[in-house]
């Protein structure tokens, strides 16, 4: 998309890939499995770009291939804790609200990624817009894949100093008129977690897409 057609209000927010993770279950490191054309980082780092152009940074420590695939590398100012450690350092580290992606979401798309930028100016108090999926037994929520506010940094701080380090009770200690919910496919929002799963993701898109042609 040229730049000049990209929603202005976008430049306020930053485009971050949390990339951090040890890929234990993967048994190698994931981000850099070939995936289709792209490795699966690039899956994630591809559809912010679409989004925000090339400006997306790298928050994690990880394989130096991996930071370079992104447009900066910021490395983890709380290294060990997961997730909620990558955001809390791209909320200080960039100074504004940040739209978070995990680096192992093979289906992501640009259209999910939009949908939450624009979730997260309305209401304009909106402290995060969270990706949510259907699922059989109960709605699920995608603290990795959101839209943090600044001022969600005090709250991140205030449970890393706890030691409790779960980005949902974070999110659940603010007013529930803060959060966004954003309905989004369940494949877009698939993680790779074993080898497994990228084959299990690409026979239900493969599903999908054969309903669409009927």
């Amino acid at each position: 998309m040229p730049t000049d057609l990209r929603d202005p209000r976008f430049e306020s927010v930053a485009p971050v890939v949390l990339a951090g993770g040890r890929s234990r279950r993967f048994g190698r490191d994931k981000l850099q499995e070939p995936v289709g054309e792209r490795r699966l980082v690039e899956h994630a780092i591809a559809a912010l770009r679409e989004v925000f152009g090339p400006r997306v940074a790298i928050v994690g420590d990880c394989d130096t291939s991996v930071r370079s695939a992104g447009d900066v590398w910021i490395p983890d100012e709380h290294p060990g804790i997961g997730p909620m450690g990558g955001v809390a350092t791209a909320l200080r580290r960039l100074d504004r609200a940040v739209l978070v992606l995990a680096g192992d979401l093979a289906g992501i798309d640009a259209a999910t990624v939009r949908a939450l930028a624009e979730a997260s100016f309305a209401p304009p108090t909106a402290r995060v817009a969270l990706a949510v999926t259907d699922a059989p037994e109960a709605t699920r929520r995608h603290p990795c894949a959101a839209v943090y506010a600044p001022a969600m940094l005090e709250v991140l701080e205030a449970m890393i100093g706890q030691q409790r380090y779960s980005l949902l009770a974070a999110i659940d200690r603010i007013a529930a008129e803060s959060v966004v919910e954003v309905r989004c496919e369940p494949r877009c929002l698939a993680n790779i977690n074993e080898p497994g799963d990228l084959a299990g993701l690409f026979g239900r898109i493969a599903v999908a897409e054969r309903v669409l042609d009927a």
